[in-house]
């Protein structure tokens, strides 16, 4: 089902942004949109309590994410990163990284340290 909706939600994002010329930089939107219009059809929309001002304002601060994310990774600074991260996983590190891991999937599992939910 998810798969489903994915799909769906994506061929209607396409849909949209070629309705509108095939502009750049409205990914995002054009996907919140057609997810939006998705869900109202399907009656199942959990964001239909948002005002339009609430709702143009999460907009705004996707975009905002979106540019920052992508001058991120303009920067090159990204793969330095992945570069280091791999360097650590790799060097005297890495089984304090893997314990660290372990701990963090635990508790996202609902377990204490001993490993008792």
């Amino acid at each position: 089902m998810a798969d489903n909706l994915h799909t769906v939600i994506s061929d209607r994002a396409y849909g949209l942004w070629e309705s509108e010329g095939c502009p750049d930089g409205h990914a995002l939107e054009h996907w919140l949109r057609a997810e939006r219009e998705i869900l109202q059809e399907n009656g199942d929309d959990p964001w239909a309590e948002l005002t339009d001002s609430q709702d143009k304002e999460g907009i705004r601060a996707a975009r905002r994410y979106e540019r920052s994310a992508q001058k991120f990774e303009e920067s090159g600074k990204a793969d330095a990163k992945a570069q280091d991260a791999e360097r650590a996983l790799e060097g005297p590190e890495a089984e304090a990284l893997k314990k660290a891991e372990q701990i963090g999937k635990s508790r996202g599992k609902g377990e204490d340290q001993a490993g008792n939910r």
